[in-house]
């Protein structure tokens, strides 16, 4: 689904591919043409770095602990892409699954705010402890 070209897709083909490919934009959304006006460009934007990056490894992995969270049923992030962050660190990795497609955080987001407030505390009292 190329948006970067001159002619970015269409407004119709665009929508039904996202819903495709990711899950479908809420009705309440697309009955409000002032408000897809407003989240059209984001998303357009969104799918451009999403397909134009490409991931460098650094000389050498960050000495920090990584956390890559995914949805299990997200068939555009897999979990081999997930665990492929665990080259980007000489710390340690964790790759954690939820239940769910590729917006997994609306459906679960009490258990991932939980799991990042957990991770991120272990992670300052490490550091805290070794200082």
């Amino acid at each position: 689904m190329s948006t970067t070209g001159a002619t970015p897709l269409a407004i119709s083909t665009f929508l039904q591919e996202i819903s495709r490919r990711y899950a479908p934009i809420p009705r309440e959304i697309l009955a409000e043409p002032s408000l897809l006006d407003l989240l059209l460009p984001a998303l357009r934007a969104d799918i451009r770095a999403l397909e134009s990056y490409q991931p460098q490894l650094h000389d050498a992995p960050l000495p920090i602990p990584i956390t890559a969270m995914g949805g299990d049923a997200d068939d555009s992030a897999p979990a081999r892409h997930l665990d492929a962050w665990r080259d980007f660190t000489s710390a340690s990795f964790r790759r954690q699954s939820y239940p769910g497609g590729h917006f997994y955080v609306e459906e679960r987001r009490p258990a991932v705010i939980a799991d990042v407030v957990a991770t991120i505390r272990a992670f300052l009292d490490a550091r805290d402890a070794a200082a």
